[in-house]
């Protein structure tokens, strides 16, 4: 299950994108469900809470934000839900406290070095040339495995 943002938010789009690749990759596109419609705390509560309660649980949630995550987290553990013996967790956002956590979240982390000199060398190109900013820059993120992913067989996802 991946727990999103706004369906408007461009960040929330190209996130589902990158987790539908994945998923399109790697497994059965039709096991995934997208849930959620906000970058907070709640949303990634409440979706986890109802996931929590269907017949047949997610094998893995991917928080699309930080944020979403603290909520998944505290719905994960009202259900005594265990990462990663019984669920598999991702976040996307490389924050210092996820290696504090218990386990240690795995996680998708953004360029945010490079996203800095870029933004600014677009600000200033802007101001120079006194020119719209109208261009999309795409950066490939990386992600930094921990111990809240646990592989599992074919049979076990169905």
């Amino acid at each position: 299950m991946c727990i999103q943002g706004p369906e408007i938010s461009i960040t929330s789009q190209e996130r589902v994108r990158g987790c539908k690749n994945a998923v399109n990759e790697l497994g059965d596109p039709n096991l995934l469900a997208i849930r959620g419609n906000d970058f907070s705390i709640q949303n990634g509560y409440i979706e986890t809470k109802l996931a929590a309660t269907q017949e047949v649980r997610p094998t893995a949630i991917f928080a699309l934000s930080s944020t979403i995550l603290l909520g998944t987290i505290k719905a994960l553990n009202e259900h005594n839900i265990h990462v990663p013996e019984d669920i598999s967790l991702i976040s996307f956002d490389d924050n210092l406290y996820l290696d504090y956590l218990n386990p240690p979240i795995t996680r998708v982390a953004q360029p945010l070095t490079n996203i800095g000199v870029i933004a600014v060398k677009m600000l200033m190109h802007k101001i120079v040339e006194k020119t719209d900013l109208n261009t999309e820059i795409l950066l490939q993120p990386t992600i930094i495995k921990r111990e809240s992913i646990r592989v599992i067989s074919s049979n076990e996802a169905q």
